[in-house]
C-alpha cells in the first residue's frame, strides 16, 4: 500500500504474538490497521528499533521485545575519518584519465593472533586508500593572485595517496537511541533522541590508526607524510 508510514507493530497479549501493523496514511495522517498471521519487520537498524521502541504495551511498556531492557541500546557505527597522506615524487606523465590508479583496501591486521594482540585496544579496522594527482583546487593554499596564480595552476600539481581507517566499535550500553519525549514528526511518530560518543577503545584505536598509516606511507617513499584525526560522532560515517 503506498503512502504508508508504519507506526508500531501490534501486539495480543492473549496470543502472545504481534498480528498486524498500524501505519499512518502520508496523505491524510489517517491511522490504519493491518492484520497478518505472520509480521515482517524490514526497516533499516535504526528505523526497525524506531518501530519496536514505539510499538509498546502492557507487555512491553519500552517497546516490543523488550524484556532485557536493551532495545535501543549498544547503538554501534564504524569510527572513521582518520588516517594519513603523503606526497609521491615522480608521475609527471601521469594524469587522471586512463592513468588515475584504483582505490586500495588493506584488509584488518591488528588483534588477530598472537602476535598482532595489542594492550591498548581491543578488536580492529580496515584502511581504505587512494592516490590522485592534485588539481587546481589546491589553489586555495597557493600564495598569490591574478595571471601568475592562473599559471602556477595550469598545470596539475603532484601525485599524493592519501588512507583512511574504518575501525570497530564495542559495544556499550550508555550508547543509546530513544523516543523523544516532546518531539513528534509530520506524521505524529515520536522522533528518536541520540546519545552515543566514542569510547575509550575507540579513542586508542585511532592512534594506532594515524600512526600505522603514516608509518606505512614512509616506508614506502613518500614524502610530506601527515596523519590526521577529523574526529567526528557517529552517523557521520558515510560524509567524506
Amino acid at each position: 500500500r503506498p503512502h504508508s508510514i508504519v507506526h508500531s507493530v501490534i501486539y495480543d497479549a492473549k496470543k502472545g504474538r504481534a498480528t498486524g501493523v498500524r501505519v499512518v496514511d502520508a496523505e491524510t495522517k489517517e491511522m490504519l490497521e493491518f492484520r497478518a498471521r505472520v509480521v515482517f519487520l524490514c526497516g533499516s537498524a535504526l528505523g526497525s528499533t524506531h518501530v519496536l521502541l514505539n510499538s509498546r504495551s502492557d507487555r512491553y511498556p519500552d517497546g516490543l521485545g523488550s524484556s532485557s531492557g536493551e532495545l535501543g541500546h549498544n547503538l554501534m557505527d564504524h569510527h572513521f575519518q582518520v588516517g594519513a597522506g603523503g606526497r609521491v615524487e615522480g608521475f609527471e606523465d601521469h594524469y587522471h584519465y586512463g592513468n588515475r590508479p584504483v582505490g586500495f583496501y588493506v584488509p584488518r591486521y591488528r588483534n588477530i593472533s598472537p602476535a598482532t594482540k595489542r594492550d591498548d585496544f581491543l578488536r580492529g579496522y580496515g584502511i581504505e586508500g587512494e592516490a590522485e594527482r592534485s588539481s587546481w583546487h589546491r589553489g586555495r593554499g597557493v600564495p598569490g593572485f591574478g595571471a601568475e596564480l592562473k599559471k602556477t595552476l595550469h598545470d596539475p600539481g603532484p601525485w599524493y595517496v592519501s588512507m583512511t581507517g574504518f575501525g570497530e566499535t564495542l559495544p556499550r550500553h550508555e550508547n543509546s537511541v530513544r523516543l523523544d519525549p516532546d518531539k513528534v514528526d509530520t506524521y505524529g511518530i515520536p522522533q528518536l533522541r541520540f546519545d552515543a560518543t566514542w569510547g575509550p577503545n575507540e579513542l586508542a584505536m585511532r592512534k594506532d590508526m594515524a600512526a600505522s598509516m603514516a608509518e606505512m606511507l614512509e616506508r614506502c617513499g613518500l614524502k610530506d607524510v601527515e596523519p590526521y584525526d577529523n574526529y567526528k560522532p557517529g552517523g557521520t560515517d558515510a560524509v567524506m
